[in-house]
């Protein structure tokens, strides 16, 4: 099963953004990163990673498309969800109790340093420790000025 995932932010907050002397490098890593996912099954072939100006990395058509072509798929098991992270092995059972009383984003960000913690060993070790992962204070809204 293939998971889509998609980040729509408002063009205000486009403003908020500074440019990323970093971003060079994290395009250089884009390739070996769409490589991997395509040796998980996935297919990123119909995008390229391209400089977005203020905004960082973007994703940009390699080809012509039409509407509801599909531009990219990632193999479940390479998407860290609030589900996903309640069944792994050792976290699933300790953060099952705090399912009622913490949003989604909580157990997503507890598996993804979960991820962190686990190194080589992760399967998202070839994400995490490319470039791409390294984070700009301009990724995280938290840090946006208002």
């Amino acid at each position: 099963q293939m998971v889509g995932i998609f980040l729509l932010l408002p063009s205000f907050a486009y403003a908020a953004l500074t440019s990323c002397p970093a971003t060079a490098t994290r395009v250089a890593a884009v390739p070996p990163l769409a490589e991997w996912v395509a040796s998980q099954g996935g297919d990123v072939s119909v995008v390229q990673a391209a400089d977005a100006a203020q905004l960082g990395v973007g994703l940009v058509a390699a080809r012509a498309v039409r509407r509801g072509d599909r531009l990219l798929s990632v193999p479940e098991e390479l998407a860290i969800t609030a589900e996903s992270a309640l069944r792994f092995e050792l976290l699933g059972a300790y953060l099952v109790e705090f399912e009622p009383y913490l949003a989604d984003y909580s157990f997503i960000a507890v598996a993804l340093l979960n991820e962190e913690r686990l190194g080589e060993q992760s399967i998202l070790a070839p994400w995490l420790s490319s470039a791409c992962w390294q984070v700009e204070q301009h990724d995280l809204p938290l840090l946006w000025p208002l």
